[in-house]
């Protein structure tokens, strides 16, 4: 599961047609820094056309005692996310994302924090699903199962679009099942200890 994530900055080339709009959503937040219940960054087709902008993290119910801010990819055939994942569907753009180690400890005894981010700099793009409820514009992050890298930490990660199929993800008038998958593309791994503020200067949790 995914529950931060970090938005910005944007990367100096996006190479996709959300990129000024994009740009722009970023700063409208409050924090680049997401967490379940935040505002972040999601870029969807409006009528055929390319529309990002600020969007809350996570699907509201009256049973739930937070927001869901995961979709799991074996669900999305039906319930809450199967009229979402046929209809309402969505990108977010991640420039690096948090996740603790399920089975290893720092010395210490708390989880071993790790984050992920595209090698070159850029955004990976989470699937993602939204909803308007009475005007408030919500998204969900979809999960799949870990791919090579993620399986000795984690037994869940977020479904990541190859750039490549952003447009057939968002255009499919049939359920693209066939786009949510292991991530095959290349992340680099490090290990956080002392701050999140950016995993680029090697601060540690």
């Amino acid at each position: 599961m995914c529950n931060l994530y970090i938005a910005g900055p944007a990367p100096q080339h996006m190479r996709t047609r959300w990129e000024k709009q994009v740009r722009d959503a970023i700063e409208e937040l409050d924090s680049q820094r997401i967490f379940p219940g935040n505002s972040g960054v999601t870029a969807r087709l409006v009528d055929g056309e390319p529309e990002a902008g600020v969007m809350q993290w996570g699907f509201e119910r009256d049973f739930a005692n937070r927001p869901i801010n995961n979709a799991r990819d074996d669900k999305l055939k039906g319930g809450m996310w199967g009229k979402a994942f046929r209809e309402r569907r969505c990108v977010i753009p991640v420039r690096w994302f948090v996740e603790w180690h399920q089975f290893e400890r720092t010395p210490s005894g708390k989880k071993r924090i790790l984050s992920f981010q595209n090698p070159d700099g850029g955004y990976l793009w989470m699937a993602g699903l939204w909803e308007d409820v009475n005007g408030k514009l919500n998204y969900s992050m979809i999960t799949t199962s870990p791919n090579d890298l993620m399986t000795p930490i984690h037994n869940r990660m977020p479904a990541i679009l190859a750039p490549d199929s952003i447009d057939a993800y968002l255009e499919s008038h049939e359920p693209p099942f066939d786009l949510i998958a292991p991530y095959g593309g290349d992340m680099e791994l490090k290990e956080l200890a002392k701050s999140i503020d950016d995993p680029n200067e090697g601060m540690l949790f």
